[in-house]
């Protein structure tokens, strides 16, 4: 009987730590936040290249990503490999997007549009208060040895994380954004890592052409100082950045637009008149959501990067004050 107890023990025990002795007789630094602290550090001060393959509800996606640092500032560049030449660098003030035959789009102080390169430039303490990171493993991705650290939200109103981070040089390698009822939403899969010992000529260039003057497009929007409508339900953590009012683009339909930020991820809300049919409350595009809702005339359109249950439930809380 004993015998038999301690055999299902140790066997437990094997699998458990399994996934970190696979390429190496030393268990690596089992603290999440740990790794998750070196790969912002490395965002922020190496130089590298990788080549990844996006995937997101069954497309796939080959993408060159390239950050550098000079004289300690961060740049990065995105580069899509398949089709027209497109992306966006950012030169440690702008976010700029560029596409083969037209002019550059300068975005001041912007964030980034992809949550690969997005969540490693966010602060750390907010990454801690709003995620719990455990160590699920030790791989091997792309011939390098990595760490695995799934990131769970600790008020479950984010999507889940699992990041694989290059042991030696704390660089994300990888990382999957899971959604915890539908599942993975969008991956970021490795093919091939280079490492510099300083920025590379594309990260050198980026500031050798210059870049257009910023056109100020909110001139034409005004402060929502007050809402005939309020919001019943806002995940914990987030706070209003702006209320606006202008016209819907190429049209004379009025919106009312709030944006909400935790500092890791927006939504916004929007309320307008009716512009099309209600059959379809809910669009879904890669990590992004949307929801509809009709209220009277009205209609109350929420997009976030958030789980379609949290989306839904921030619709569904839309107030019209009495």
């Amino acid at each position: 009987m004993f015998k038999r107890i301690a055999k299902k023990f140790c066997l437990a025990v094997f699998l458990v730590i399994l996934p970190f002795v696979v390429l190496a007789n030393e268990l690596p630094v089992l603290d999440g936040m740990y790794w998750v602290d070196r790969m912002h550090n490395a965002y922020q001060k190496a130089n590298y290249e990788l080549l990844l393959a996006k995937v997101s509800l069954g497309d796939m996606e080959p993408i060159q990503y390239t950050n550098g640092v000079i004289d300690q500032k961060h740049y990065s560049h995105w580069f899509y490999l398949n089709g027209l030449p497109t992306g966006f660098f950012s030169n440690d003030k702008n976010l700029v997007y560029f596409m083969l035959g037209k002019d550059k789009l300068v975005m001041p102080n912007a964030r980034s549009p992809t949550i690969f390169t997005r969540f490693q430039s966010q602060d750390i303490k907010k990454i801690q208060e709003t995620y719990n990171a455990t160590v699920t493993g030790k791989f091997r991705i792309a011939n390098r040895s990595s760490i695995a650290v799934r990131l769970v939200p600790k008020k479950l109103d984010h999507y889940n994380l699992d990041l694989w981070i290059d042991e030696q040089t704390g660089v994300l390698l990888q990382m999957q954004v899971v959604d915890p009822i539908e599942g993975v939403r969008e991956s970021f899969l490795l093919t091939k890592f280079n490492l510099f010992n300083e920025a590379n000529e594309l990260i050198k260039n980026i500031d050798a052409n210059p870049i257009p003057e910023v056109a100020d497009s909110t001139k034409e929007r005004e402060t929502l100082d007050e809402m005939s409508w309020s919001l019943g339900f806002i995940p914990q953590g987030f706070s209003q950045v702006f209320a606006q009012k202008y016209l819907l683009s190429n049209s004379n339909i009025p919106v009312e637009h709030v944006l909400y930020s935790d500092g890791l991820v927006e939504f916004s809300v929007y309320r307008l008149s009716q512009i099309g049919s209600m059959d379809f409350k809910v669009v879904k595009e890669r990590t992004v959501n949307l929801f509809r809702r009709e209220i009277g005339d009205k209609e109350i359109v929420v997009i976030g990067e958030l789980p379609l249950i949290v989306t839904e439930k921030i619709a569904q809380g839309v107030k019209v004050n009495d």
